[in-house]
């Protein structure tokens, strides 16, 4: 095939690996973020506490994506959700992109480097949505292949980064891998130089450049509305557990998924190949590993991060495996090629881990989807608006960015995604109401809740149809609002 049928091939595998990333909107935060956004237009303000609950009103409030809800609000004025799934398309794509020329850079034949690729793509899938987040995987995937190309000793763009940072620190929080990207590869390069005088890799002997360069983007990452703050930010969103044990992405894999055996796969490639590539891993890719594996294990979320930085990583390690077989087969001739293709057939199959549950994984299920799915109370909040009721308000957590972008002024919700800024009695009394744990009714009457908007069939639901001081103002199926009688105790 010509070089240049390769390439319009390849674009157009990269580019059905962003469609695949199409999907209806399902994001509970897209909701809050959107009504920042519109909020910031139209009152010419930046909120440093809360206007949108009732529980937290006038907390202080470190909105770090500042800047992406008036992107998010923006895309949406000028095309509504259409623009919205087109932008994680096009995010999903610029990092597959950037990816895929990360890989040919280093000499990863074209069928290798669209097949990994393809792989990031399904591991990664249902994590791409028009969120912040999207801005951290963009971000991860040009940083690393600007520190893979100036440790390549090819291209040195490092001086690059600081502005990316002090754009990517307005955006989202994420910012914060690159600072610890930058601080380990120089952390690994210098304990490279310090074993080996540094002969084996070409960056090593700059360890002072990327060093410098790390500093810039600290002193970068201070140009933002919160300062030294928005840089303590992730390390106390870290720290939260009480917060983390509400929001299930901060959950750990379930590998009966079959993206997350994708991303086990992948790993376990990776352990498999290792051996052959030792002259090449250098320690800086050691500790990067160790610590993305171990944000991946320890959080869902972070699935996304580790399949960036492992995908060149894997490139180099396929390479490398297959010229050694290839040497192998050479040397036993005819009689060992079969062994050899058994070996070929098992690294193929090992991103694969788990084939079993990858039979989900239909063709027809990767069909590009548009629009918003059917999982938030539309109806209900529709009610609201044309029934005003006396509240305050009590929300399924899962809901409540999305009350607040239909309901806010009129309703203040109780909590949404935003957990950092409700104190922990907020917290512990939202737990106890929504699980209708004992102390329950207690909790209402405390908090002197006149409105109930929850999940129809729970067991809060449940016990609120039982209650005599409740009465169901509305009902369809999927959602359920309870008015509090006048002057009836909870």
């Amino acid at each position: 095939m010509r070089r240049s049928a390769r390439t319009l091939a390849a674009a157009l595998a990269v580019g059905a690996a962003a469609l695949v990333q199409v999907t209806p909107i399902t994001d509970l935060d897209l909701w809050w973020l959107l009504k920042t956004g519109e909020h910031m237009v139209a009152t010419r303000t930046f909120p440093r506490v809360d206007p949108f609950s009732w529980t937290a009103q006038g907390a202080p409030w470190l909105n770090h994506t500042w800047g992406f809800e008036l992107l998010l609000y923006g895309v949406y004025a000028a095309s509504g959700f259409t623009g919205l799934v087109a932008l994680q398309a096009l995010a999903a794509l610029a990092t597959f992109a950037v990816m895929y020329w990360t890989l040919r850079r280093d000499a990863t034949p074209v069928t290798w480097a669209v097949a990994l690729i393809w792989l990031a793509a399904l591991a990664t899938r249902g994590f791409w949505s028009p969120r912040p987040q999207i801005v951290t995987y963009l971000g991860l995937a040009v940083l690393w292949a600007v520190v893979w190309e100036y440790r390549a000793g090819r291209r040195d763009h490092l001086w690059w980064l600081p502005a990316l940072t002090a754009v990517w620190v307005n955006l989202h929080g994420g910012f914060f891998i690159a600072l610890a990207v930058l601080g380990l590869v120089t952390l690994g390069q210098a304990a490279d130089r310090l074993f080996d005088g540094g002969e084996s890799e070409p960056g090593a002997p700059r360890v002072g450049r990327m060093a410098a360069v790390w500093a810039a983007c600290v002193g970068a990452a201070l140009l933002n509305p919160f300062h030294v703050h928005a840089l303590t930010f992730p390390l106390d969103v870290a720290a939260d557990r009480a917060a983390k044990d509400l929001i299930i992405e901060w959950f750990s894999p379930a590998f009966q998924y079959p993206q997350l055996r994708l991303f086990e796969g992948l790993l376990l490639f990776f352990l498999v190949a290792l051996p052959a590539v030792r002259r090449r891993v250098r320690l800086a890719d050691v500790l990067l590993l160790v610590v993305f594996v171990h944000l991946a294990l320890d959080a869902t979320r972070n699935i996304p991060l580790f399949v960036i930085v492992l995908t060149p990583l894997a490139g180099r390690a396929g390479v490398e495996v297959w010229a050694r077989l290839r040497s192998a087969a050479d040397a036993l001739g005819a009689a060992g090629r079969p062994r050899i293709l058994a070996a070929v057939g098992l690294g193929l199959l090992l991103p694969l881990a788990g084939g079993r549950d990858l039979g989900r994984l239909r063709i027809e299920s990767l069909r590009p989807e548009w629009g918003v799915a059917d999982i938030f109370p539309a109806r209900a909040a529709a009610f609201l608006l044309a029934n005003p009721l006396p509240g305050p308000l009590f929300n399924d957590y899962g809901w409540g960015g999305y009350l607040t972008w239909r309901l806010y002024p009129r309703y203040r919700v109780f909590i949404d995604g935003r957990v950092a800024i409700y104190a922990p009695d907020v917290r512990e009394d939202f737990l106890t109401i929504n699980s209708a744990r004992p102390g329950w009714r207690e909790a209402l009457e405390r908090r002197g809740i006149g409105l109930v908007l929850v999940r129809a069939r729970t067991a809060l639901a449940a016990l609120l149809r039982e209650a005599p001081g409740w009465s169901v103002a509305y009902e369809d199926g999927q959602a359920v609002v309870f008015q509090r009688r006048p002057g009836a105790p909870a």
